[in-house]
């Protein structure tokens, strides 16, 4: 499973990654400033877990 946040620079969802990260997610990417919005550049962070993690903690 893989799934990423939309960050702006001014506004951090650190709710968001902290609710991936017990979830077990990982902070596999960061690519910062990638993406122009309409007077605004964002930064974009891609967290992922494997199948069998994702499972192996719902036992």
């Amino acid at each position: 499973m893989t799934t990423m946040l939309l960050e702006s620079p001014r506004l951090l969802n650190v709710p968001a990654q902290r609710t991936l990260e017990k979830l077990n997610f990982r902070r596999e990417a960061h690519f910062v400033e990638n993406l122009w919005f309409p007077g605004r550049w964002s930064s974009e962070y891609w967290y992922a877990i494997l199948e069998r993690e994702w499972f192996r903690q719902a036992q």
